[in-house]
């Protein structure tokens, strides 16, 4: 199929490679590579036995990777290490043990649990956490893996977070990895204050890998794996090339051999920085803005980031009252708000958070709902969808 593909766009083994070449080719969507099926992978291309993961299935039908051993240490195994959180740490010493402690089913958790993980909490909810015991064993399993990294999802960390702040417990971490869900500052923030280590937050996908990490000197700005990753940003719903502003984040990866992923497009949204960070590194900027459909529309056609939305909730509702949220848009007109609480929720507290998202929309006319309900189940792939 690719060669073809390649030879029907002038592209062939023998000829030279440039960026403009690449963009003959064309974007791939979900729903394309569904249809295609089998005929996307080229498996016995690289060496080893041949092994298979899955996404998630936030955005549809799970997507089948298939790699080899060889593969995944080529393309995966080096970018792990690339965060400034493990410039001080001593290599050798990490590897010769088990230390890292999972929360939730992150996208690369396989890896991480063969190889890395000393202990995994995969079906850890956010009212589990509420149970003092189960988060005596997620503290056991981090001192027994000391200094650990905890890696989890962002919700299940932040809400970790919130209950060691209240127990006033000290975790001998070396660093946080934040995973699958996108977080806002504010988040980040609470998270760093009360653990006391430095937060690891990498752009990746299950069949990408490791794409980039955020800057922690420039928050919010990613650096890019650009050794291994092609990162392009198109206009929505088409294939044109987007210039200077937010965009559909489009991936071609140069080590992926028995699932190539070329052009391929991963429903988030982005836009490409052009000037240098400030860390002095010399990899690509840009920003990872969520992913697409998360956005609050407008009764005028404005589109606020989910990430806004929920820093906004954030803010007003304090932890020590609730245990979960989500915000559902059912209409451009209507949003409902579903709070798990942990007491009596007062009409002025509610008030305040009606007002504080009126201010965000500014003053369009919307119907703001809340809804106070025992538990909010988690969506496909076991990860809590803060916004829908």
């Amino acid at each position: 199929f690719w060669r073809d593909l390649f030879a029907e766009h002038g592209l062939s083994k023998d000829s030279s490679f440039s960026l403009e070449k690449l963009k003959l080719l064309p974007i791939f969507e979900r729903k394309t590579l569904e249809q295609l099926g089998d005929k996307i992978y080229v498996p016995g291309s690289g060496t080893g036995p041949l092994h298979y993961k899955y996404s998630s299935g936030t955005t549809g039908l799970p997507l089948k990777t298939m790699f080899s051993a060889g593969e995944l240490i080529i393309s995966d195994f080096p970018f792990r290490f690339r965060h400034p959180a493990f410039d001080n740490i001593l290599l050798q010493e990490l590897l010769s043990r088990k230390f890292v402690v999972i929360l939730g089913r992150p996208g690369d958790r396989a890896t991480l649990t063969s190889d890395f993980a000393l202990h995994a909490f995969s079906e850890l909810t956010s009212s589990d956490l509420e149970d003092v015991s189960m988060r005596k064993k997620i503290y056991a399993k981090i001192e027994e893996a000391k200094p650990a990294l905890l890696v989890g999802y962002s919700s299940l960390i932040l809400k970790l977070a919130e209950h060691v702040n209240e127990d006033g417990i000290r975790l001998p971490l070396f660093a946080v990895r934040l995973s699958s869900e996108p977080i806002s500052l504010e988040g980040q923030g609470l998270v760093e204050n009360v653990m006391g280590v430095p937060i690891i937050n990498m752009f990746g996908g299950s069949s990408a890998g490791l794409m980039g990490f955020e800057c922690p000197g420039n928050l919010g700005k990613f650096h890019l794996n650009s050794e291994r990753v092609i990162l392009e940003i198109v206009s929505e719903n088409s294939s044109e090339e987007y210039e200077g502003g937010e965009g559909e984040i489009v991936i071609t990866t140069l080590d992926k051999i028995n699932t190539p992923v070329i052009r391929r497009r991963i429903d988030d949204l982005g836009s490409i920085i052009s000037e240098k960070c400030n860390c002095g590194r010399n990899l690509q900027l840009f920003e990872f803005h969520g992913r697409r459909g998360d956005e609050l529309a407008l009764p005028s056609g404005r589109k606020i980031q989910s990430v806004l939305l929920l820093s906004r909730i954030n803010r007003v509702l304090s932890p020590d009252r609730i245990k979960q949220f989500q915000t559902r848009q059912e209409a451009r007109n209507c949003l409902k708000i579903l709070l798990v609480p942990k007491g009596p929720f007062t009409e002025s507290q509610e008030m305040k958070l009606r007002l504080s998202l009126s201010e965000l929309f500014e003053r369009e006319k919307i119907l703001i709902e809340v809804e106070y309900v025992k538990n909010i189940p988690p969506g496909p792939g076991g990860k809590y969808r803060m916004f829908v």
